[in-house]
Parts: structure tokens; sequence; C-alpha cells
């Protein structure tokens, strides 16, 4: 509360400020003595209650002017006639109403963000507790949220959806139930190239919303999800609204949704009258109506293709287009911002092997690049089909964003990314059920479609993806399937397509292209540099593994580092490689979130393997591997069936040895998994095992090193040296 000049009211006692809350919360009404001395002495009057009351009274209108509280026989009242510059809280209201007419979006966020700075600690300061303010002040909490989601649409109209995404994090973690608050942080998210983390935001509201009210997202939050599922544009642009079109009408937006409602929500209010020095706040006034949230739900833009058989859905908003609409698209496939680098022959027996099987499965270790190939070579797909080979589009199903799915959960994410509403054929031929399964319903409504897939991301839904996959592909003859995943779906006819870390030569380039990038004056031709430089770009790539993601993330310490100091740096990997691009989704920010993705995806004794063929240098063979990882919870018969499971699941690679097969760790790999033993108190036994293994090794070599056979002796203590060594 402010006076005449300008200057902030300060009540300096506590019931004097209680007093001066409870007239404030009546908005102006009068409000009897009994009540008032209830309020602020509660079921412990005074001796004299009337008396002490009358004390208070005239020790606030010392404070705010003797003829602002007013006696009348229905009790005291609160004058206030100065305006809305009076009170923040009217203050607060009236620039939110002055806001919603704007049309230019940086306008209107500006007067809602000088609105929401009036508030400087929880409505009604310390007496928010207090049953007399209770209503007034979740009333005034309520009206604050829904300004701020305004604010956020209006940011997010303006363009500001980098800094947005990060903001509504905070906000979505206090109120993870608030529909719209949810929407704005997916288009965020969306805007700022983080579809994945736009889809687990989701994910997360309707996993909270089921468990916990045992109802479903509303369908306006539903059509947002399915527009980010299709890589809607108007979402990037700003065309998508959750609520109503700003500058409408004022007061013609419809109520905030129950849902969206949590009484005793914990805002800030505007700082107010009488409150004390050194203290928070203070009660605002006047209650007012809440500002009311626009959430009248959008018709999808530019949706995909809708089932054979429905007519599509009119997007209506009151007012002509002011463009005739753009007919269905037939491909969501993103399009990429940086050259593919060293993938032409994997484009090619891709090519081949989508040509001769319905379903292609793309494996290999986090940061590989299973995505991006997919997506170059379903373009290419789409691009070079015959006509009507592919007439019903190539669409990009992501997966990340679901954290355990179900068949139904990803045929739900399947459906929603094609654009298949559920008017879709209901049943299929043979299957005598009257109410089939929505991946029965989803098989139904592709049955006829000449479609390519790509199901990316299958790897910590595997299970599911497979089931779903074969009833797609047993029903729809027409249908194709790229998958990407750290290990194969295992479904008869699969062709798996293991994708290999880059040639060295082709990760030298890929790293001199993104290092010029981030740091200009660097050269992009891999001869530019000298000898010293030149040698560095060859270790970093050698000691990344060629994984076209560790590349990028080196590739942005350049500019602070250079090559030389980069590359001696990379003992500590995990703490030089922490910043990846913005838009990425999280798993793919660092080199550590990149690994413990895959770790996450481990069974308990696979980690145990991991961690001790980490003890090896430069690999093992079969006989080494079940001499150290047994023991301790793994019996060594089950040592072959772990290290094929991570063989799998691309953290182990199998190469060629002069005694068989070998089984090495990328080099990333082993240091994250080097890491974790050292947390585990069996560190002394697993190298105890190795010690005893590799010392019989040598003394069984030794005697045989002369004579037949010493060739291969010697080859294989060779394969060995490292192990030797340490």
């Amino acid at each position: 509360m402010w006076d005449g000049e300008g200057r902030e009211v300060r009540v300096p006692e506590a019931k004097v400020r209680a007093l001066l809350a409870d007239l404030l919360a009546h908005d102006g009404g009068p409000v009897t003595a009994d009540r008032l001395i209830h309020d602020l002495w509660g079921d412990a009057p005074p001796g004299k209650p009337a008396g002490a009351l009358q004390a208070k009274i005239s020790q606030l209108r010392r404070v705010v002017g003797r003829d602002r509280v007013v006696r009348q026989p229905a009790g005291y009242r609160l004058r206030l006639d100065g305006g809305g510059d009076e009170v923040d809280a009217v203050r607060f209201r009236a620039l939110v109403t002055e806001a919603r007419p704007v049309r230019d979006p940086r306008a209107r966020a500006a007067l809602l963000t000088e609105a929401l700075e009036l508030w400087r600690g929880p409505a009604y300061a310390d007496f928010a507790d207090g049953l007399f303010v209770r209503g007034p002040a979740q009333l005034l909490a309520e009206q604050r949220l829904s300004v701020l989601e305004e604010q956020a649409e209006a940011r997010l109209e303006a363009g500001d959806h980098a800094l947005l995404a990060g903001e509504l994090a905070d906000l979505v973690a206090v109120h993870p139930l608030r529909e719209r608050l949810r929407a704005a942080q997916m288009r965020a998210l969306y805007a700022a190239g983080r579809q994945s983390e736009a889809l687990a935001s989701y994910e997360d509201l309707r996993t909270r919303l089921v468990g916990e009210l045992g109802v479903d997202p509303s369908p306006e939050l539903a059509a947002l999800h399915g527009a980010v599922l299709r890589q809607e544009p108007g979402l990037s642009t700003g065309a998508w609204a959750y609520g109503a079109p700003a500058g409408g009408t004022e007061g013609s937006a419809n109520p905030v949704s129950a849902r969206d409602t949590a009484p005793g929500t914990q805002g800030t209010a505007p700082a107010a009258q009488g409150s004390a020095p050194g203290t928070q706040g203070s009660a605002p006034a006047a209650q007012g109506s809440a500002p009311s949230a626009q959430d009248t739900a959008p018709a999808a833009q530019g949706s995909a293709p809708a089932a054979r058989g429905s007519a599509p859905a009119a997007h209506t908003t009151g007012a002509p287009p002011a463009t005739p609409p753009s007919p269905p698209s037939h491909s969501n496939l993103p399009v990429p911002l940086t050259p593919l680098v060293g993938r032409r022959q994997a484009l090619a027996d891709l090519s081949q092997l989508l040509a001769e099987a319905r379903l292609v499965t793309l494996t290999g270790p986090g940061g590989v690049g299973k995505t991006r190939l997919a997506v170059a070579a379903a373009t290419a797909e789409r691009d070079g089909a015959r006509a009507g080979e592919l007439a019903d589009g190539t669409w990009l199903v992501e997966f990340s964003g679901i954290r355990a799915g179900t068949p139904a959960d990803l045929a739900q994410v399947v459906a929603a990314t094609l654009g298949i509403r559920d008017d879709a054929p209901h049943s299929l031929p043979g299957t005598g059920t009257g109410t089939p399964s929505l991946p029965h319903r989803l098989a139904a409504a592709l049955r006829d479609r000449r479609t390519l897939l790509v199901l990316d991301n299958c790897e910590h839904v595997v299970d599911a993806a497979a089931e779903l996959t074969e009833l797609l592909l047993r029903t729809a003859p027409g249908l194709r399937v790229l998958a990407t995943g750290q290990e194969p779906l295992g479904l008869a006819g699969e062709a798996m397509f293991l994708v290999e870390p880059l040639e060295p030569a082709d990760a030298v380039r890929m790293f001199m292209e993104r290092a010029a990038a981030a740091a200009p004056g660097f050269p992009r031709d891999p001869d530019a540099p000298e000898a010293p430089e030149r040698r560095a770009v060859a270790e970093i790539c050698r000691r990344l593994d060629g994984i076209p993601l560790a590349l990028e993330l080196a590739a942005t310490r350049v500019r602070a580092l250079g090559v030389r100091e980069l590359a001696e740096r990379l003992n500590d990997r995990f703490r030089v490689l922490t910043f990846g691009q913005r838009g990425a989704p999280a798993r793919q920010q660092t080199l550590r979130a990149v690994i413990d993705w895959s770790w996450e995806l481990l069974s308990a004794p696979e980690r145990i393997v991991l961690r001790r063929l980490a003890a090896h240098s430069d690999g093992c063979d079969l006989a080494a591997a079940e001499a150290v990882c047994a023991g301790d919870g793994v019996a060594r018969d089950e040592v072959l069936d772990l290290v094929t499971r991570l063989v799998d699941r691309s953290l182990v690679v199998v190469v060629g040895g002069p005694s068989g097969p070998r089984y090495r760790l990328l080099e990333s790999v082993a240091a994250y998994a080097t890491e974790r033993l050292h947390e585990m108190e069996d560190l002394t036994a697993v190298r105890d095992r190795h010690l005893r293994h590799y010392r019989a090794l040598a003394e069984h070599a030794e005697p045989r090193l002369r004579g037949a056979g010493q060739r291969d002796r010697l080859a294989r203590l060779d394969a060995e040296a490292g192990n030797l060594r340490s």
C-alpha cells in the first residue's frame, strides 16, 4: 500500500498489520467488531476486547490516516480512494486488464511482466496462513499463476522460447498439474529444438493425472501433444496458442479448468499495505475478479493425414483464413542443419536393406548417429520412391519421451504422429472382438496404407516396441519400419544394421567442420593446421572412438582450449565434454549423460559384468571375461550370456583376435565403467582375479615360446600385452 506521494506505508506492529490485512481482505466492505476481535486474537481475546480493538484501530489510523478507517453501523471498513496506484494488488489487475487486448506480443508481455514485478512476497505476507485471509490469498495466488501463463504465451509468440524453456521448468516443478503451464513449457521446449523433452513433459503430466486424479490430460493438451509429435510448423512460429487468441474481446476468455486450480497454491503477492521494515510484503487490497485463463483449445494446424475414410477436421478461428489451407503433409522428417559426414556407404547399404526387408533396425552405441542416419535414409527413400510407393507418407516417431511404455502407449504416439483419429476402423478381420485394443485399432487403420515409419529410440521400450511392430507388420502389408535402438527388436525377418563409429579420416573431417563452426578462425581443412595440431586432432578423434556426438561435444571446447590442450585433458573427459547443443535432448548434452542413458537400461548383473570388463586393458577373450567377471553375484556360466547382452546393447565391441573373438569397450565406455568399478567394494577382488588369470596365462605360455606353435603364442601374448603390463 502506498500513500498519496508514492511512499510505501509501513505498519510496525504485528496486530496492527493483521488488522490492516483483515480490512483489505474484505475489499473495502465493513467488518464487524466481533469478527475483527476473533481474527486478531482467536480463542484467547484480551480482558477488554472492544477496548483492545479500538486501540489497534487508533494505531492504524495514525499510520494510514484517520479518515481511512471508517466506523459504520455494520462495522469497520477501509476507505480506498487513491485509484489503482494506491494498492499493488489493484495496480496488478489494472495492468493485466490493460495487457490483454494488446495484439503485439512483446508489448503484451512487457505489461504482464510489469504486473508480475509488483509481487515481492507471499500474498498477505506473514498472515497468509490465517483463516481470515486464506480465501483472498488463494485467489491472488491463482491470479498470479494465470498471469504467469499468459506472460509465457506472449513471450512464446514473441520468439523468446530459449530462456523461457528453462524458466518454466522451475515453475512446472512447483505446479506439476497445471495443464496450461505444461502447454507453455512443451511449446517452449519444442521451439528450442528439444522435442523429446517436450514429449517427456506431457508423459510426466499424464502419469501424474492418472495416478493422482484418475483422469487423462484434457483434449486441448492432447491436441498439443499430437502437434509436437507431428512437428507442426505453427508450434515454432507462435501460431499455435493453448488459450484464446491474444488481443480478443476483454473478459471473453474461459475460466481456468478445475484441475488447473490448486487450493492453497503458494504464489507471491504484490508487496503491500502495512509491511513492517524488513518484512516481505503485506496484504493486497480489493479481491476483484481473478484474471481468467484463456484456455480455448486450438485445432491442429497442418495435421498429418487422418485415417482413411475420415474427413479432415476443420480449422476455425472465428475469421476467414488469410491464405487457403495447405494440403496435408505426408512427412514430418526434420531437415538437418549440418551435413552428414562419412555415411555415404552406410546410406547405400541401408537402401539395399530397405528394398529387401520390411523391418530394418539400426543399432549402435549411444551418440554414434543412429537417428541422424535413419532420418537421412528415410529421406532418401521418400525422395526416391516411385509413384504411389510411399503414398501415405514417411514418418518419424520418437519414443524417447516415453519413460516406460506398453504397446498401447507406443501405439498412441504412432497414431498421434500420423494423425490417426479414434474413428479409424475398430476391428481386424478374424479377430472376433468388439472392443479391440489400441494397438489393434492402429493396425486396422494402417492395414491399407503404404507407409515408412521410423521408430526412433526403441532401446528403453524394446519389448513393447517389438510387440507393436510385429502386430503392425503382420497386419499392414504396405508398411515398412526403420527402427533405431541400442539393441535389435529380435523379430523374425528383421534385418539388423550396425552403425559403426566414423572412420579416422571421416572423424577428423567432422571434428574440423564442427570446430570451425564453434571457433571462428579455426580451419575446416584437415591439412591446414600445423603438424602438432594435426596430431592433436587425430588423437582426439581416436580417443573418442570416432563417435559423432562425442566429437561434436569436443568441438565446442576448441574455442576455449585449442586442440592440443583439449587432447591433454581427455583423461578427464567427463568434466571436459559437458556442453552440448542447446536444442539437444538432455541425454545428449554431455558425454556422461550419453552413457548414463545406456547404463540405466542395464540389469544389475549386466552392470556388474560391464564394470568388471573395464579392468581389462584393450579388451579380453571369453576365457578372461569368465575368469575376471564371475564371482560375487555372477556365476561363471552366466558370463557368456551377459557379455552377449552387452554386445547386443552396443556397449561391448567384438573384434577379431589370435585365439578367437575379443571383447573390447570403447574408450569412453571403459572410462565410465572404470569409474563405476572404483565405486564398488569388489574392486580388490576383481583386480586379484585379473592378476591370477594373466599370471597363469604367462606361466603357461613361457615354456611354449620355443619350437612349434611359437608364432601363435607370441601373437596371443602380443594381444594381451596391455593386460600383462597392468
